[in-house]
């Protein structure tokens, strides 16, 4: 009994150090961000390794959470987030399957430009703003999950 008593204690002792988000991951409101700076990947490898970390490409739903993103992503670089129009030109979706209920379009965003862009990234740089660009296009990334309670 003392054995189980203590074997439990330490269990919620390590999960109350462990946090809300992983090691590595940055806080905020109840999601988890993880951003991959380098190397650069395509749109489809980046949605595969933040599934491998448990995640998604970050599904941003709202002006608030975007400038956290531009903040966290240090006006620094371009970033794949999780809003692709693959499946149907002009309708996009969320990496978790969520609609587009919040946007953050550059100028003259999206275009569509040669009609080879389908995937869309933040230019931190920019103000947070939003374009598409080809899925083959290899920048940064940001994941997302959802943070322990």
């Amino acid at each position: 009994m003392l054995k189980t008593v203590i074997l439990v204690s330490c269990m919620l002792f390590s999960a109350a150090l462990a946090g809300p988000c992983p090691s590595g991951w940055i806080k905020f409101k109840k999601s988890c961000y993880h951003g991959i700076a380098s190397p650069m990947y395509t749109y489809q490898e980046a949605k595969q390794v933040c599934e491998g970390l448990r995640s998604t490409l970050a599904v941003v739903n709202d002006a608030e959470e975007n400038l956290f993103l531009k903040r966290y992503t240090l006006n620094q670089f371009h970033f794949w987030i999780g809003l692709d129009d693959i499946d149907s030109e002009g309708n996009y979706v969320w990496a978790d399957g969520s609609s587009l209920t919040y946007s953050n379009w550059n100028s003259a965003q999206p275009d569509n430009y040669g009609n080879n862009e389908d995937c869309v990234h933040l230019i931190s740089n920019a103000d947070g703003k939003w374009n598409d660009l080809p899925c083959s296009n290899r920048i940064s990334f940001i994941c997302e999950r959802k943070a322990r309670n």
